[in-house]
């Protein structure tokens, strides 16, 4: 196996790991909580929210839950249990989206997966592959695990609304 297939092999395994990690949004474990550093605490701060909706996924598929979570900070990006929210919503309602709440402004990415099977976990095929569908916050197509850099985005205002493309068209490079 020549360099090239291992590294697209390797990449591909570390996004399916990756993507895994979200499973535990809904498993009922309390997020981590925000970095101090990333997120300071004081009553000047602006309650933020951040709206997002779903693109592309497609109730047929499988009647589980759509999985989402919240992340704020490098370090903890898709890191198990390191979410700062985890939100399971039924499919049927997933045309609603989902909202997070009450947020200190700063600088976040949201992973999400439909869990087709209601297995509680990101299923995987070959070389670690998604089998279900999944979104990352600003990410588009790509080869390789979701990077914190591409998916992060700033939230500063009252309402913030976030676009999650499971179609995975590209998207240009930030």
């Amino acid at each position: 196996m020549n360099a090239t297939v291992r590294s697209i092999i390797g990449r591909s395994l570390t996004l399916a790991m990756g993507l895994a990690l979200v499973a535990g949004c809904a498993v009922g474990r309390p997020p981590a909580p925000a970095a101090p550093d990333n997120h300071p605490d004081t009553a000047t701060e602006m309650a933020c929210r951040i709206s997002v909706r779903f693109v592309g996924l497609d109730p047929r598929r499988g009647d589980g839950p759509v999985q989402v979570a919240l992340w704020n900070s490098e370090e903890r990006f898709m890191k198990d249990g390191r979410w700062v929210q985890g939100i399971s919503i039924p499919i049927a309602q997933a045309e609603k989206g989902v909202v997070f709440e009450d947020l200190p402004p700063g600088r976040y990415a949201i992973s999400a997966f439909h869990d087709t099977q209601s297995a509680g976990t990101l299923r995987q095929g070959v070389f670690g592959i998604p089998l279900d569908p999944w979104a990352i916050s600003n990410a588009g197509a790509s080869i390789g695990p979701p990077a914190w850099r591409r998916a992060s985005f700033e939230v500063h205002g009252a309402d913030t609304v976030v676009e999650l493309d499971f179609l995975h068209r590209p998207r240009p490079a930030r």
